[in-house]
């Protein structure tokens, strides 16, 4: 016969169960507090170089020279405060209270490495100007860090890590956004509105031939000789083609507006992921105070420094 349990028995028996629960919770909460912590040093290592990119708009109203009027200045800052360079990155910068994109502007697209510590600005007012609603202007980034991991700085500041994702064509069904991210219709400040009034202009039969030359720039020599026949033959290159993205100024008197084929020309491209290659023609436009923007050239992009100017036309720096 077993002998008889006492409650001594019981309660040393309770007491070890008990015991064992207890190192059990203990050591699963000490599991979960280690994966946690782990998971958050990891994040901070990841985000350590990305924190700390960043990218703004300043703005200041200064007196013109005979200070008769106040002039908006606005100048985009980026800056990388880590210890470590980023690679391939892009910016675009936004107006509005809920902002919304009007384009890379006078940064560079891409730019292929920001060191370490380094900060670097562009004067952005001619290019705001072609716009209208341009209040609390801003700028998001997007650029890969030396782990190859990329990431998005959002309007707002938000970071994001978009590693892997691929920019894509998106079709712009919100036609009013779309026009309004075109700028001012019809104006000569604007490189974008110019440039479709030049593609109309190829081949309408509305447009005369002075008309037509109204729009180019005359220090473009290529255009001296223009007469019906090469403004068709124009025609012809730029057939099935239309306005798509945004404009770009590699120099703040020179203007880049990317002509896509036709079934790509109403999209707009997806910020935060990898540039992707697309078919393209470029228009280049030059500007001077007294005339506005005008093109110079077509098919490939003009480089800034190939380009002379009437003397006087740019501000020394």
């Amino acid at each position: 016969m077993p002998p008889a349990t006492t409650w001594q028995d019981t309660a040393t028996a309770t007491g070890t169960l008990l015991a064992v629960v207890v190192a059990v919770g203990v050591a699963i909460f000490e599991t979960v507090r280690s994966a946690r912590a782990r998971r958050a040093l990891e994040r901070k290592e990841r985000i350590a170089t990305a924190g700390l990119v960043s990218a703004w708009v300043e703005e200041r109203y200064t007196p013109n020279e005979d200070g008769s009027a106040y002039v908006r200045d606005l100048r985009l800052h980026l800056a990388n405060e880590s210890n470590e360079p980023v690679f391939r990155v892009t910016v675009s910068v936004g107006v509005g209270y809920e902002p919304r994109s009007i384009g890379p502007l006078s940064v560079p697209a891409p730019i292929p490495v920001l060191p370490a510590r380094r900060a670097l600005s562009w004067d952005i007012s001619l290019a705001v100007r072609a716009h209208d609603d341009t209040e609390s202007p801003c700028a998001e980034v997007g650029f890969t860090d030396s782990s190859n991991r990329r990431w998005l700085r959002n309007f707002d500041g938000s970071l994001v890590e978009t590693t892997g994702q691929t920019s894509t064509l998106l079709e712009s069904t919100d036609r009013e956004r779309g026009e309004r991210q075109l700028g001012r219709e019809a104006d000569p400040a604007n490189a974008m509105a110019v440039a479709l009034a030049f593609l109309y202009a190829l081949d309408s039969a509305e447009v005369d031939l002075e008309e037509f030359r109204g729009l180019l720039a005359p220090e473009a020599s290529g255009w001296d000789d223009l007469d019906d026949e090469s403004r068709a033959e124009i025609c012809d290159n730029l057939s099935g083609y239309g306005v798509g993205g945004f404009v770009r100024y590699p120099a703040p008197h020179v203007a880049y507006v990317k002509v896509l084929p036709e079934e790509m020309a109403d999209h707009v491209v997806a910020t935060g992921g990898e540039m992707m290659p697309v078919e393209a023609q470029i228009i280049t436009l030059t500007y001077q105070p007294d005339r506005g923007w005008r093109v110079f050239s077509y098919g490939a992009a003009t480089e800034a420094d190939r380009i002379l100017f009437d003397e006087g036309t740019l501000p020394p720096e």
